[in-house]
């Protein structure tokens, strides 16, 4: 693909030694960078650590679409607006 073209998608993270599979995949497909969207579940939380550890492995290769924790409405089934908002401007204090 020529560098002017661009690809709008997203890919997965499920830990940390995935990154070396997504950085043969845009060997292969001849990508310069590719998204990371960090999915959220119950079971961790969300992905952001390996999502995050990708980037930190490899600046020039990943965005990150970083996942929110909704624990709290799991555990209580209220949701509180404040705590999302003040989650993404911690995410976005981080860069």
């Amino acid at each position: 693909m020529p560098p002017e073209q661009l690809l709008d998608c997203h890919v997965h993270l499920g830990s940390h030694q995935g990154a070396e599979a997504l950085l043969e995949q845009m060997k292969l497909l001849s990508f310069r960078a590719m998204n990371i969207v960090a999915t959220v579940n119950r079971k961790t939380v969300n992905a952001n650590r390996a999502a995050f550890a990708a980037k930190n492995h490899h600046p020039e290769a990943f965005y990150v679409f970083a996942g929110l924790d909704h624990s709290g409405y799991w555990l209580t089934g209220q949701k509180d607006p404040a705590v999302l908002a003040g989650q993404v401007q911690r995410l976005m204090d981080a860069g």
